[in-house]
C-alpha cells in the first residue's frame, strides 16, 4: 500500500506551549504540529502530546502534561481479593481479574503540608529532576497545588478518590497528596493506553524531562519512538566538528549512565544496610525506649551485660508459689559482695513513685532474711512516656521525695533514655563501658548520662 503523507516518528502535537519551549523540545521529535486547544485535527496520526492546557485529546495518546488544571481519565487497579469468590447458587468459582477504576483528574490548590517526599523508588534522572526544578518552585506556593481523582467529572458530588496505584513522583511529607505523577490514560472503558506525567508547572530544563519522558514511553512504544528523529543528527550530513562534539556527548552520556547505575546500586545496597541495621537496633538496643514488661526487662539486662556487670533473675530466687520480689540483681564481678536489687518498670505515661517504695520494701526484707545483710544499692529502672521521643520525655520522678528515699539506699532512679545514650555513647567512642560502670556504681538518687565519672567505685551498704 502506498501511503502518501506519513510523518517521521515520533509524531508529536504541542498544544498550549509557549514559544521557546516549544522551540526547545521540537528536536526531539520526528515531525511536530502545533495546535489551538480548540483545534480539530485526526489524533490517530500522532503519538504524543505535550501540552499546558486541559488534557482532552484521544487516550491512545501518551501526553507530557505541564501545569495543565486537568489531565482526563487515568487508570487506577483495584487489586482483586487474595480468595476466589463463590456464587451463592453454586460451588463455582468465579474467575476474578483485576478491575480498573478511570476517575477524572485535575489539579487544586489546597495544600498546607510544609513536607515534601520523593518516594522510594524515584531514583537517577528524574528524581535529580525533581529535586532541581519542580521542589523550588513548589515551596514558595501557597497553598501547592495538588492532584485530585474525581470518580465523575460531571457528577454533582465529585467524590474524590485515592491516587494509589499510580506512579508518584512527588508528593507531601506523608504520602497522602500528590503533586506529581505518572499513569495509563484511559478511556471510558477503563483501558489502559496512552503514559501520562503530570507535574504541576511548566519546570525549567524542559529538554531534560522530554528526554526522559521519551526514554520512559520508548520502553513502552519502541516502534513508535525511535532514537535517531532528525537528519541533522545522521553522520551522513554531519560534518567533521559536529561529529565530534556528538561522539563527545555520546560518550559522556554513556560514561554518566553507568556512574548513575554503579551510584543506584550502591544506593540500593546502602538502603537496605540501612533496613538491616535499623531492625537490630528496633529488636535490640532502642528496646530500652520503647518496650515493657518482659521485652524492656530483656533490653535492660542486655544493656547491663554490656557494661560489665553479673546479672541475676530474681525469679529464679523465688520458690513456687511465693510472692515476686525485684526483677533483678546486679553484681559486679571485681566486687563479689557488692549487689543491687533492681526493679525495672515500663510506663505509658509517667512513672509511678510506688515502684521505688515497693522496692525498698519487701524485696529488701527477703534479701536481708536470706542474706542477713542489706543489699549494696537499689536501682529502680524506668522506661516512662513511651509515645514520646525519647529527647522530648521529662525527668523520672522530678521533684518526688522518693529519689531522697533510694538515695539513702545507696542507689539511683535510672531513666532508660541515659541508659540508651550511654550506650550509644560508647558505640561511638565518646566514652567507654568502664566509665559509665563506675557512674552507676557512685550514683546516688537520680544516675543521668552525661554524668560526671568517678576515679573509683564508691561501694556503700545501709547498716
Amino acid at each position: 500500500m502506498l501511503t502518501i503523507g506519513v510523518r517521521e516518528r515520533p509524531r508529536a502535537l504541542f498544544e498550549g506551549l509557549p514559544d521557546d519551549v516549544a522551540a526547545a523540545l521540537r528536536p526531539m521529535f520526528g515531525s511536530v504540529r502545533v495546535i489551538e486547544s480548540t483545534e480539530r485535527v485526526d489524533e490517530s496520526e500522532f503519538d504524543i502530546l505535550v501540552t499546558g492546557t486541559a488534557v482532552h485529546r484521544s487516550a491512545h495518546l501518551h501526553v507530557l502534561a505541564f501545569g495543565a488544571d486537568s489531565v482526563g481519565r487515568i487508570v487506577i487497579p483495584i487489586q482483586s481479593p487474595a480468595a476466589p469468590k463463590v456464587l451463592p447458587s453454586s460451588n463455582r468459582p468465579v474467575s476474578e481479574r483485576p478491575t480498573m477504576h478511570a476517575p477524572w483528574v485535575a489539579q487544586v490548590a489546597d495544600v498546607v503540608s510544609e513536607e515534601l517526599a520523593i518516594p522510594e523508588g524515584v531514583a537517577g534522572t528524574v528524581r535529580d529532576l525533581i529535586q532541581d526544578t519542580l521542589i523550588p518552585w513548589v515551596v514558595e506556593q501557597h497553598p501547592r497545588p495538588r492532584w485530585r481523582a474525581f470518580r465523575d467529572f460531571h457528577s454533582t458530588t465529585r467524590s474524590e478518590m485515592s491516587l494509589t496505584g499510580v506512579r508518584i513522583l512527588l508528593a507531601t511529607g506523608d504520602l497522602q497528596r500528590t503533586l506529581a505523577f505518572m499513569a495509563h490514560r484511559a478511556d471510558n472503558t477503563a483501558r489502559p493506553l496512552g503514559i501520562l506525567l503530570a507535574l504541576p508547572v511548566l519546570p525549567s530544563r524542559v529538554e531534560e524531562w522530554g528526554r526522559w519522558f521519551l526514554e520512559e514511553v520508548r520502553a513502552v512504544s519502541p516502534h513508535l519512538f525511535p532514537r535517531s528523529v532528525s537528519w541533522q543528527a545522521d553522520s551522513t550530513w554531519t560534518p567533521d566538528d559536529l561529529r565530534a562534539a556528538l561522539d563527545s556527548l555520546e560518550e559522556l552520556t554513556a560514561r554518566r549512565q553507568r556512574i548513575q547505575a554503579e551510584l543506584e546500586a550502591d544506593e540500593l545496597r546502602a538502603r537496605g544496610a540501612v533496613g538491616t541495621a535499623t531492625r537490630a537496633a528496633e529488636q535490640g538496643i532502642w528496646k530500652l525506649v520503647t518496650a515493657q514488661g518482659e521485652d524492656l526487662v530483656t533490653a535492660v539486662v542486655d544493656a547491663f551485660q554490656f557494661l560489665g556487670f553479673d546479672i541475676q533473675d530474681s525469679d529464679a530466687l523465688v520458690k513456687p508459689g511465693s510472692p515476686r520480689m525485684e526483677d533483678l540483681q546486679v553484681r559486679q564481678p571485681s566486687a563479689p559482695e557488692w549487689v543491687a536489687l533492681c526493679e525495672v518498670k515500663g510506663y505509658t505515661k509517667g512513672a509511678s513513685p510506688k515502684g521505688v517504695i515497693q522496692l525498698t520494701t519487701r524485696p529488701v526484707q527477703a534479701f536481708v532474711a536470706a542474706n542477713q545483710r542489706s543489699p549494696s544499692a537499689l536501682w529502680f529502672v524506668a522506661n516512662q512516656w513511651l509515645e514520646e521521643p525519647p529527647d522530648r520525655r521529662p525527668s523520672l520522678l522530678g521533684g518526688d521525695p522518693v529519689v531522697d528515699l533510694i538515695a539513702g539506699w545507696g542507689g539511683a532512679v535510672i531513666d532508660t533514655v541515659d541508659l540508651l545514650r550511654a550506650l550509644v555513647n560508647i558505640q561511638a567512642g565518646r566514652a567507654t563501658a568502664d566509665e559509665v560502670a563506675l557512674s552507676l556504681l557512685d550514683a546516688r538518687g537520680r544516675w543521668s548520662w552525661p554524668g560526671s565519672v568517678p576515679d573509683a567505685p564508691v561501694v556503700t551498704r545501709r547498716p
